[in-house]
């Protein structure tokens, strides 16, 4: 099952976030069983049969090293761009920069659509898709409802659903309340300390 499915994202959403996704770097204990990290793109062998899976390229068709290689690069630009502020992106050129560079070998086709005008990747390898779906969170004002959680121990990118658009975490029950239960021991554990000076 994708990501996009278990996790109901929309499916104007659903190929960016299972691309940015495919670095799961989760590594908490929960219900006594711990996350291992994985990468579903770890070697090339492996990003083409995910690809494959996720109509990001076409049956029979290889990814040679190169196109490996700035399949990865593409991935971490987007991360980097995700995880920092809407603030921090537009005044730090580096996070602009990184991605732009990126994407520049996935390039897009301006189509029509049933609604007017649409991008779609070009050629065999189908991953502009996922710059596609980024410029579609721009167009409708939605760019920001896509967060990287807080909390170190997890780093997943979600999409926040809430009215306000406010989350930090990409669970408040669970990555919410273990930050807050850890911040809450360090204050108590560091009063402790200060009680018995």
């Amino acid at each position: 099952m994708r990501f996009s499915d278990r996790y109901s994202i929309p499916r104007e959403l659903a190929a960016l976030y299972d691309f940015v996704n495919s670095l799961d770097l989760r590594r908490f204990r929960e219900q006594g069983v711990q996350h291992t990290p994985s990468d579903a793109l770890a070697s090339r062998a492996e990003a083409q049969a995910w690809m494959r899976a996720h109509d990001l390229l076409m049956p029979r068709r290889l990814l040679s090293e190169e196109e490996y290689r700035r399949t990865l690069a593409l991935r971490q630009a987007l991360r980097a761009f995700i995880e920092a502020a809407p603030a921090k992106r537009s005044k730090n050129r580096d996070i602009g920069e990184g991605l732009k560079t990126a994407a520049a070998a996935f390039p897009l086709l301006l189509t029509t659509a049933q609604h007017g005008l649409a991008l779609s990747p070009k050629g065999e390898n189908r991953l502009g898709q996922v710059l596609a779906e980024l410029n579609h969170l721009v167009e409708t004002a939605q760019l920001d409802r896509l967060k990287m959680c807080e909390s170190p121990e997890c780093q997943w990118i979600f999409f926040d659903r809430t009215k306000p658009a406010n989350r930090r975490w990409c669970s408040s029950d669970r990555c919410g309340n273990r930050v807050k239960v850890r911040a809450f021991r360090e204050r108590h554990r560091s009063d402790g300390g200060g009680a018995q000076a």
